[in-house]
Parts: structure tokens; C-alpha cells; sequence
């Protein structure tokens, strides 16, 4: 999962499918949370053609995104996972399993059920 600053969230209507993670630099579950991600991605071939970044909100180079998303600020419970197609917010959740992240995928349409 790379680390995602302005330009990189502002191409976000140029993609198809997008996972944003919103982290902090000190939260432990947000760190298992990316390596849970690397693992599924690295087993699981339906989610190959989503992007998935990572946005550490204590980091500097996210002005513009929270800017444009301005309930984020309001997140209390990180990793906090966000699911774009085409740009548009399609799904948000605060949860850190590989199970919760496969449901929300599916559910939103981003995978086929059962892979």
C-alpha cells in the first residue's frame, strides 16, 4: 500500500476502483491493518485492479484531500477505510479485518463474491 499525498489522492477520479486508508503514524492497528491488506492482496487475485493508498493524517502533503472531505477530521477510530470508484465515495468504515474489508469490497461492488 503506498503512501498517498495531494497529487497522488487528486487522481483519484482517474482511477476505477481506490482503497484510501486514513492511518496515523502511531497506531499500531493501523500498521497490522496494512500488513493484513498486503497479505490478502498477495493471496486473494480479485484485488489486483484496486489501488490501495495509505494517507497518514499526522503527516504533512494531505491539505487539499482533507479539504475536500472535510468529515475526516471527525474520524475517531483509525485505520479508517474508504472505497472509491471513478473519484466517488462509494463506502467508508472504521474496522481493521481481513473479513470486514473483503465484505465492504463485495458489497460495494469491487469484487466478485466467494473468491
Amino acid at each position: 500500500m503506498r503512501e498517498a499525498q495531494d497529487p497522488e489522492l487528486a487522481s483519484l477520479p482517474v482511477l476505477s476502483l481506490a482503497v484510501v486508508v486514513l492511518t496515523r503514524s502511531d497506531c499500531g492497528a493501523c500498521a497490522e491493518y496494512a500488513q493484513t491488506i498486503a497479505h490478502v492482496r498477495e493471496q486473494d487475485t480479485r484485488l489486483r485492479p484496486i489501488e490501495f493508498l495509505k494517507v497518514t493524517l499526522d503527516r504533512g502533503g494531505t491539505a487539499a484531500f482533507k479539504r475536500q472531505h472535510q468529515w475526516v477530521a471527525r474520524v475517531e477510530d483509525l485505520p479508517h477505510t474508504i472505497l472509491f470508484r471513478n473519484g466517488t465515495l462509494v463506502d467508508r468504515f472504521s474496522a481493521s479485518t481481513k473479513w470486514l474489508l473483503l465484505e465492504h469490497l463485495e458489497e460495494a461492488g469491487f469484487l466478485t463474491r466467494g473468491g
